[in-house]
């Protein structure tokens, strides 16, 4: 067999994932636990949190990110972050579409987080509530106001890395020294 022909089939048509040209279509993000019901009403529970519960089709590697990519005819399969790169021939602006959606789905993952340990923190406050009201710090021109008022402030007009800042801020200053 001449090698030149081989060397222009696409990595996916010699996997046996259908015919080029390869096209991006979407992500989804596919992490445990994975609950479903079968058809007696049994509910089964698989996966741990946050277990990558996806399959590269390419590698077979375990993947959380699923990129799906279309064949010229029609096959549907899904790879992971890296295997998505061998989709494009070039750095067309297809990649930049993948690593938008990437970028999207770990800054919502990311947002979630933070609004976790934001609920932590404005709980574990309520709870502390009169230690912050019996602390006055001085602001400015000899005002003063409580770590509670300041506390509130922050929780009402900052974004989450401010929330987050203060939330550190006052339990340090409520720590035992």
């Amino acid at each position: 067999m001449n090698t030149e022909a081989v060397k222009k089939v696409h990595k996916f048509e010699q996997s046996g994932l259908g015919k080029a040209p390869f096209r991006f279509v979407g992500m989804v993000v596919r992490s445990g636990p994975i609950r479903f019901t079968d058809k007696s009403g049994i509910t089964t529970e698989i996966g741990s949190p946050g277990q990558s519960m996806g399959c590269c089709k390419y590698c077979y590697t375990g993947i959380k990110y699923c990129f799906e990519i279309v064949s010229a005819e029609g096959n549907r399969f899904d790879v992971g972050s890296e295997c998505v790169r061998h989709t494009f021939s070039d750095g067309s602006v297809v990649r930049t579409e993948v690593e938008r959606a990437l970028a999207q789905v770990k800054t919502t993952e990311r947002h979630a987080r933070e609004a976790e340990r934001i609920a932590e923190g404005q709980s574990w406050a309520e709870e502390h509530r009169a230690e912050l009201e019996a602390i006055t710090v001085e602001m400015w021109e000899g005002r003063t106001q409580t770590l509670a008022e300041e506390f509130d402030w922050w929780m009402s007009h900052a974004g989450n890395r401010g929330k987050l800042k203060e939330i550190r801020h006052i339990k340090t200053r409520l720590a035992p020294v």
